[in-house]
């Protein structure tokens, strides 16, 4: 996300050669200026400044902090400053190296060595040194940085369970060998290892700027503090630890970057001014005002936008489902749960609710990734009738249950009142309770009945964090994942993801997925909806990117190529 984003684990699949892009259905942000403030003008750094979309879903990101940063506002922000050994290369999805020129990889899976590029350095000109990488990792895994990520994306590095919980401070599995060479020893070899490591969480700091600083808030907060070794940096206003220091007073949020002149490749020949959103209807209106150059758009813009020159229709890996909290009644009885499994019309809601901006989705994984298995005739589907047998056998029914639902996009609202009549329709009263992004948050990434009002049903996303398979069995219904919010607990489920986790055999390993997933769907502890496209449009003026995973992005992640003006 991604969890949340998202971030947005999955396995690579070959069908998949069209890009795809994912971003946060809803997330967007005010186009009108707030009481008291002044928007920074159109095209504020000139011809060769583009007007960045990627700051939508909050009026500020949850964390800078790579470690900690899990929403998708967060995650395109740290994507242009930072940098990580490996990266998914846009848009065919491929490990490619980013700060590693090359690395081998031990007969046995478990040993990989990295060759850190000799011309990588950080923004301010500071080298990147396999200490740093060492130094990085350790970091994000350590109690005091509270990342509720990287204990996920890094635990097969051998050691890490003993940093997160506090044992040691040292990350055996992780040592530089020389200067720019480091190496990574993990506890078993993981087929996913090198797409996970892609993720944010394993993006390289400067200890040299990071050391005594507080996770999670200081990068957030204080702009000079982002020295990343990626293509672009901040333009900082001053040395403050506030966000006065990224946009000034007066002024709604907006960040400004400009090429990393110590960039390892080749330099970006644009600017970017990225205005601060929270809705995506809005980012939609700054879009149609000359704001912006380009947008993503909620499907209550999709006919107003599908004329437009530069519109985009793209599958993504975005999973939309309920999460049920079995761990309480009435969710912990599966007639419950499946009663509003198959209660959904998830063809009207996607094809007319929706107006086909959202797919179908009965699966666990989303299409184009390894495991998925569509519709089959066992797994819940909308079946009214065996949705009103199954309310009869759930104890009490279900009366007066209450939803979470965020309320960032007009399409996500629209999609739970249909799903609200879907069950009202086989006996069941269903609330639904309306919750901006932050808020929602809270309640998707921790346990259910941690939350302070003890959640019963919410609605939930998924944007792949890596496109692997694990990213959505292991990562989010594994029994003690941090990311299982609703307690589902199968021994059977667990012994089938683990063995597929290490399975190299790509063909078994998605049949173990495809296994552990009709568990959970039978069972009714993950409610599939529907699977959300990417719905974009730019400005003709900009060339270069393209609808990929989780972003529009550059065409193989080189920003050199971008440009702005006339074809």
């Amino acid at each position: 996300m991604w969890s949340m984003f998202g971030r947005v684990n999955l396995v690579l699949s070959p069908v998949l050669v069209v890009a795809i892009v994912l971003v946060l259905s809803g997330c967007g942000g005010s186009s009108a200026p707030v009481p008291g403030t002044a928007r920074v003008p159109v095209h504020a750094g000139g011809p060769d400044t583009l007007n960045w979309w990627g700051n939508d879903g909050a009026d500020w990101p949850d964390s800078l902090d790579p470690a900690v940063g899990s929403n998708v506002f967060a995650v395109n922000t740290e994507y242009l400053v930072n940098a990580n050994l490996v990266k998914l290369s846009y848009p065919s999805l491929k490990i490619v190296g980013d700060l590693a020129a090359t690395w081998t990889v031990s007969s046995g899976g478990k040993v990989y060595t990295f060759a850190i590029r000799p011309q990588a350095k950080f923004s301010n000109g500071d080298t990147v040194t396999a200490a740093d990488v060492k130094w990085s990792l350790t970091r994000a895994l350590l109690p005091s940085t509270k990342s509720q990520l990287a204990a996920i994306y890094l635990s097969h590095i051998r050691g890490a369970t003993d940093v997160v919980t506090g044992k040691t401070q040292t990350l055996s599995g992780v040592k530089a060998v020389g200067l720019k060479t480091v190496q990574i020893t993990l506890d078993s070899p993981v087929a996913y290892f090198l797409v996970a490591l892609a993720n944010n969480t394993g993006d390289v700091l400067d200890r040299r700027v990071m050391l005594g600083k507080p996770a999670g808030t200081y990068l957030t907060n204080a702009c000079v503090g982002n020295v990343g070794a990626g293509p672009f940096k901040f333009v900082c206003r001053n040395n403050s630890a506030t966000r006065d220091s990224f946009y000034p007073t007066g002024h709604t949020p907006y960040m400004d970057f400009v090429p990393n002149p110590n960039y390892y490749g080749a330099k970006p020949k644009i600017k970017l001014h990225a205005p601060v959103f929270t809705t995506s209807d809005a980012v939609f209106r700054a879009y149609q005002a000359g704001e912006l150059d380009g947008a993503t758009l909620p499907a209550s813009s999709l006919n107003a936008a599908k004329s437009m020159k530069g519109f985009i229709n793209v599958p993504q890996f975005e999973t939309d489902f309920i999460t049920p909290n079995s761990q309480v009644p009435p969710f912990n009885n599966e007639h419950c749960r499946l009663a509003v499994s198959y209660a959904i019309n998830r063809e009207n809601i996607t094809r007319s609710v929706l107006q086909n901006s959202y797919t179908p989705l009965y699966d666990i994984v989303p299409p184009g990734i390894s495991g998925y298995f569509g519709q089959e005739p066992d797994i819940p589907h909308y079946n009214p009738v065996r949705a009103k047998s199954e309310l009869a056998q759930c104890p009490g029914g279900l009366n007066h249950v209450t939803m979470t639902v965020q309320n960032a996009s007009p399409d996500i609202v629209r999609e739970y009142d249909a799903i609200r009549t879907d069950l009202r329709r086989i006996g069941a009263t269903i609330t639904i309770k309306q919750l901006g992004v932050i808020p929602w948050l809270r309640v998707v990434t921790q346990n259910m009945n941690a939350t302070k009002n003890q959640e019963t049903i919410t609605q939930n996303l998924w944007i792949d964090d890596y496109p692997d398979p694990q990213d959505w069995l292991t990562n989010l219904l594994r029994s003690n994942s941090p990311n299982n919010i609703g307690g589902f607990k199968s021994a059977e489920f667990d012994s089938l993801v683990d063995r597929a986790d290490i399975e190299a055999n790509a063909a078994r390993r998605a049949t173990l997925y495809r296994q552990a997933a009709k568990i959970a769907l039978k069972g009714g502890y993950w409610i599939a909806v529907g699977v959300i496209n990417g719905l974009y449009v730019i400005s003709p003026r900009v060339h270069g990117l393209v609808a990929a995973n989780s972003w529009t992005w550059p065409a193989n992640n080189d920003w050199s190529k971008v440009r702005l003006g006339k074809s």
